[in-house]
């Protein structure tokens, strides 16, 4: 009969004037756990304390007998929840390290290594070429000349024609051929017909 007076009822609803003066609705337990999930669980809920999320239940207006009690059921089951939640990132993160490093291997395995040497003719990829301009044209160009092999694929080549040199990347580089093929070159002279004088 003492409590009888802090509670206030408007059908259907109960309301409970607590110790700071305010009036609050008293809760049905079926929705406690959804009213604790909005405080604490939901994206603006912040994952606070027991005492933090029990306040923000209260500023909610919100009531129940056992708010602090189940406040703090809620929010162990809750870390667990992230416990799990960081046991699922980390395997995930183990899984793509795996994955990255078994695709690297496959690439490695398809790169064609080439043994290039200083002075030898070397024809350059254009990856920048990304449309055919001509119908003929070429993303090789070239002729260069190697001037110098550095360590992990670097290529130190230089242009024939400028005379200007410049470094790549080793894997854009394939062995010019055109030049050691010696052409053979027969000429013939021609002499106009002569004029039929019958």
């Amino acid at each position: 009969m003492h409590d009888v007076k802090s509670y206030l009822w408007d059908d259907p609803l109960l309301f409970r004037r607590c110790g700071d003066g305010i009036i609050r609705r008293c809760v049905p337990e079926n929705e406690f756990e959804s009213i604790l999930w909005h405080c604490h669980g939901s994206d603006y809920g912040g994952h606070f304390s027991v005492a933090r999320t029990a306040s923000k239940v209260l500023q909610s207006g919100f009531y129940w007998p056992t708010l602090f009690k189940d406040a703090r059921g809620f929010i162990e089951k809750c870390l667990l929840q992230l416990d799990e939640l960081d046991e699922f990132r980390l395997q995930a993160y183990e899984n793509a390290s795996i994955y990255k490093e078994r695709t690297k291997k496959w690439h490695d395995k398809r790169i064609a290594h080439r043994e290039l040497t200083t002075g030898q003719h070397v024809l350059l990829y254009n990856t920048r070429l990304k449309l055919f301009p001509g119908k003929l044209k070429s993303r090789w160009s070239g002729p260069f000349v190697v001037k110098q092999v550095f360590p992990f694929g670097t290529i130190e080549i230089s242009d024939l024609n400028s005379k200007r040199n410049f470094r790549v990347n080793g894997q854009r580089l394939k062995v010019y051929v055109g030049d050691v093929f010696k052409k053979n070159v027969t000429t013939s002279a021609l002499t106009l017909p002569q004029p039929d004088t019958e």
